[in-house]
């Protein structure tokens, strides 16, 4: 169980479009755990990149969890 929390007000957000053509909203400050590619088909670390940050073939790491309901 984790506790969410509010951390600003009217902030940007950005869209991100997945390979499998859903979407995710965020703002360009939330983090995500990125799976870095060191040559073709060999992915080796996880880093942290903001969505700001993040480009095109970047392999964001699938999580599950619950979706949040206000």
């Amino acid at each position: 169980y984790t506790d969410l929390f509010k951390t600003s007000d009217n902030q940007p957000v950005m869209t991100i479009t997945l390979d499998n053509g859903f979407t995710i909203e965020a703002t360009p400050e939330h983090k995500w755990f990125v799976r870095t590619q060191t040559s073709k088909q060999v992915y080796s670390s996880t880093v942290i990149k903001k969505t700001s940050e993040l480009i095109e073939g970047d392999k964001l790491i699938k999580f599950s969890l619950e979706p949040v309901t206000n």
